[in-house]
């Protein structure tokens, strides 16, 4: 068969099925194109400073279709992998980019609610308003930040939700120092939890709990668990949401503390990369939590202000390691679709788990966003 055959037996295929897909189900592609421009200054706790300016695509750019027939619902949604908006003074810093896929699940509505199976986000994932380093949202600092996995979810109508999670690839690396490592789940990643409304606030609270045994380092059994609660008050132009979660061993649930997660990770004797420390083997208890205030000027304009803050402590150390974050920016709607958010940032580590003091950064620039 030739070239030429192939392209006409393609185009008539595509034809058939842009003819029959409409008669099948009520499609609604979307997109949203999120670029940044920002200048950050990092501040060892020795030498001299480093400063770094990034114009790069943030990794939740995004582009994706939503489709429903009948009972039947679904998303598919692809992102870019990585962005060079990393921190100034990681040694780990690795720009990276491409096309991966943020959602792909299909959802059936039944009379006391809808099931969900797929790649969805979690039910703690809370983001914040902060723009700065690729769309951070205070992921690290304070979001409870496993966002997305593979899940199989129901939501009843009345509120409550369960949900069966597979653990993400992160942990399975990072149970031990051998990337290698086998071990088997013995309880899957679980995860209840209830939505509701009083007067105007929308709350949310719930838990998570995954156990593992590792066999390479002498069946030890590895529990982690999360307890989370957010809530958010509205009243007019203003609002104040507020975040918080308290765990162990969060980070084999995919839940990313500090710069690259890390940190809050069961059994890992691996140093990190940047100004974080070698970290000891052991569990790991996690604080961890954001609050953010926000004001609508007027159609056009907002303004948000917020504070974040992360303490894990491991077993084996002498303190904890906190770091926290601090941003205040304001949303300007430029047309419909179009918005620009000028920020300021500052992150501070804090001090390590032996007690030495970290660096800091500061960070200032804007978010340019294009939705369609």
């Amino acid at each position: 068969m030739n070239f030429k055959k192939v392209v006409t037996i393609a185009a008539a295929a595509g034809a058939l099925t842009a003819l029959a897909i409409p008669a099948m189900a009520e499609l609604t592609p979307y997109a949203s194109v999120r670029l940044g421009l920002f200048n950050q200054t990092y501040s060892p706790v020795t030498g001299s400073s480093v400063n770094d300016t990034d114009l790069d695509l943030a990794r939740n750019s995004r582009f994706g279709v939503r489709g429903t027939t009948g009972k039947i619902g679904g998303v598919v949604e692809m992102g870019l992998v990585g962005s060079s908006a990393t921190s100034p003074g990681n040694a780990g810093s690795v720009e990276q980019h491409g096309v991966y896929t943020r959602l792909i699940y299909g959802t059936y509505a039944f009379d006391a609610g809808t099931l969900l199976v797929g790649q969805d986000y979690s039910n703690n994932w809370v983001a914040s308003a902060q723009v700065a380093l690729a769309d951070n949202g205070f992921s690290g600092y304070g979001a409870l930040d496993n966002k997305r996995q593979p899940q199989i979810k129901f939501t009843m109508k009345n509120g409550l939700y369960g949900a069966l999670i597979a653990p993400t690839s992160v942990s399975y690396g990072l149970l031990t120092t051998a990337s290698t490592t086998d071990y088997k789940v013995t309880v899957p990643e679980l995860n209840v939890g209830y939505k509701g409304k009083v007067g105007d606030v929308n709350f949310n609270v719930g838990g998570l709990l995954l156990t593992a045994k590792t066999a390479n380092t002498g069946g030890d059994t590895m529990t982690a668990y999360l307890g989370y609660a957010d809530a958010k008050y509205t009243a007019g132009p203003a609002s104040v949401l507020v975040n918080f979660g308290y765990g162990q061993n969060t980070g084999n649930m995919g839940i990313a503390s500090g710069l690259n997660g890390a940190t809050n990770v069961y059994k890992t004797t691996a140093a990190v990369v940047g100004f974080l420390p070698v970290i000891p083997a052991g569990d790991v208890k996690t604080i961890e939590g954001f609050i953010q205030g926000g004001y609508a000027v007027s159609d056009m304009v907002a303004v948000n202000a917020g504070f974040g803050y992360v303490s894990d402590d491991k077993d084996g150390t002498d303190k904890a390691d906190a770091r926290y974050s601090i941003f205040v920016n304001a949303p300007i709607t430029v047309a419909k679709g179009f918005s620009v958010t000028p920020e300021f940032d500052y992150f501070d580590e804090l001090k390590d788990n032996a007690g030495n003091k970290q660096g800091n950064r500061y960070v200032v620039g804007a978010k340019l966003q294009m939705d369609f």
